[in-house]
This record gives structure tokens, sequence and C-alpha cells, in this order.
């Protein structure tokens, strides 16, 4: 039997090998905000009986994270503009709620599953705010950027852009950064 591929946790899983369960399984995508009329991770957890009865074996949770304050009306409804990978949202709940969803899925026999954006975040994330000062930041380099001095960037179509364009100047740094989405969600940098 091989091990985890290098540089994963022992109890990780290959990459390429999905957990047993989820082969068949019903998944059901909820919104929090869409899915109760009080738009929270409480009144979401209420849901779970009736989830259940309709068969399904796990929730997919899209993002439960605080979201930039500018983004709130933006593409893509927003939630996919965290500003903070480590708490909920208040305007959802709190982590104690949070957790108490957890359990009553695991009570019904469900399992949850997180949607977790690593693209792109908030450009009020703290890593963005601190990228954006200066090139000798340590958080410049978590993000794509084109220096000033190599001229213009090659052109990169964005569809949530007013002007179409994924690159957006920032003078602090004399140089552009990427976002293929919204200029409030600057693209991470995977390298």
């Amino acid at each position: 039997e091989s091990g985890p591929e290098p540089g994963f946790p022992q109890n990780a899983m290959p990459m390429n090998q999905h957990p047993e369960w989820s082969y068949g399984a019903v998944l059901y995508e909820m919104n929090v905000r869409q899915l109760t009329p009080e738009g929270t991770l409480r009144a979401a957890a209420a849901r779970l009986e009736f989830l259940r009865d309709l068969g399904v074996d796990a929730v997919w949770l899209m993002p439960i994270y605080p979201i930039g304050e500018k983004n709130r009306k933006g593409p893509l409804g927003s939630s996919y503009s965290i500003r903070d990978y480590c708490a909920v949202n208040p305007e959802l709940g709190t982590m104690d709620d949070f957790d108490n969803l957890l359990a009553e899925v695991h009570f019904r026999g469900m399992k949850l599953v997180l949607d977790l954006v690593v693209n792109h975040t908030s450009d009020e994330h703290p890593w963005f705010v601190e990228a954006r000062k200066s090139r000798l930041n340590p958080f410049y380099d978590f993000y794509h950027w084109w220096p000033i001095e190599n001229g213009e960037p090659p052109r990169r179509k964005s569809f949530f852009d007013e002007e179409g364009n994924a690159w957006r100047y920032n003078f602090a740094t004399m140089s552009y950064y990427l976002h293929y989405f919204s200029r409030k969600q600057p693209d991470l940098k995977w390298e």
C-alpha cells in the first residue's frame, strides 16, 4: 500500500483519489443567504432534516467567510471576495453557528464540503493591503504583478471589469496587479 504523496499530511488522500462516499453522492449546493429568509447558518441548520429527507448525502456550502465591504454588490454575489479565511461572515453567524451546523450535518449522516476560494482574495484582505504598499513587502509576491518598467502588461481579458482589462495599475508599487474577476479581487500567485 502506498502512502500519501510527498508533502501531504499523513491523513491526506492523494489528489487523484476521491473519498469513497463521494462516488454517486447527491450533493446540495447551499447558498446560506438564499436558503432561508434569515440567511444565517443557524437557519440553514434548521433546514437539514428537509435536505436529508430529499436524499442529500452532502452539503456543499458556498463561501461563508467575511467578504470585502466594497464588493458586496459585485459580480458572482461577492461571496467570492474573501477578506479572512479563518472566520465566518458576521452577517451569516458565528464560528459557534458553523460548528453547530457541522455537528447537525454529521448527526444526520451527511457530509459537509466547504467552497474555498483560492485563486483570488478581496482587495481588503490583509495580504493585499500589505502587498500594494511596496514591492519590498513580503506579501507582494503573493499576487501577480507586472512592473511598469516592463511596459504595458500582456492583454488579459476580464469579463467582470468595466473596461474589460484584467490588469489594474497600483501607484505605490508602480506595477499592475492581475484580476481576472473584479478589480476588487486580485489574483493570487500560485508559483
